[in-house]
């Protein structure tokens, strides 16, 4: 565990990259990406996914003809610009609509099959996906807080409406109870 002043200082420079950066995506620091969280201008420090590694590096590859390159991560390509906020909800739109109406390959047969379940939903639908899993995955609350910058009062509201449906939580905790009051 480090000291609690290089904590301290650890945290100061971390808040003074993002500031330096802008508030916006400023790569990886220390084998972690740092962003400030738009909507609650929270800092998060997370490890990168592998999943998100590939992912950038191929967006990466698609931008490297473009003559300027927007800071955010998530941009309209198209136009090699920032999202304006009603053009981001019409896309968001309409990739949800072909994945409630599936979507077939050349030969007929489904690349994305339908899934009407998602027809209300929502981008921040997936932030609250996103803390599901985590608590799934076993993530403690300060944990999720720490990737999504979730206070851990908005953990527990989106806990309480999500995790009711998965009963293999219950199965877990009766597990783990049987464990304890067994051990002698």
């Amino acid at each position: 565990v480090e000291p609690a002043e290089r904590m301290v200082g650890r945290c100061d420079h971390d808040v003074a990259f993002v500031e330096q950066g802008l508030g916006r995506d400023v790569g990886l620091v220390d084998g972690r990406r740092i962003l400030r969280q738009a909507k609650t201008g929270a800092i998060v420090a997370i490890p990168e996914a592998p999943e998100l590694t590939e992912r950038l590096a191929r967006m990466r590859l698609r931008r490297r003809k473009w003559k300027v390159m927007p800071q955010e991560l998530v941009c309209n390509e198209a136009a090699r610009a920032p999202f304006k906020p009603d053009h981001y909800r019409h896309c968001f739109g309409a990739v949800r609509d072909a994945a409630v109406a599936g979507v077939r390959q050349a030969d007929g047969s489904w690349l994305v099959a339908p899934t009407p379940s998602l027809a209300d939903a929502r981008d921040q639908d997936l932030r609250d996906t996103a803390v599901t899993w985590l608590a799934r995955a076993g993530c403690t609350i300060p944990e999720i807080g720490a990737i999504t910058g979730h206070s851990s009062e908005t953990i527990h509201a989106i806990l309480k409406h999500y995790l009711v449906q998965h009963p293999e939580l219950a199965e877990n905790a009766m597990q783990k109870l049987v464990t304890w009051y067994d051990k002698p």
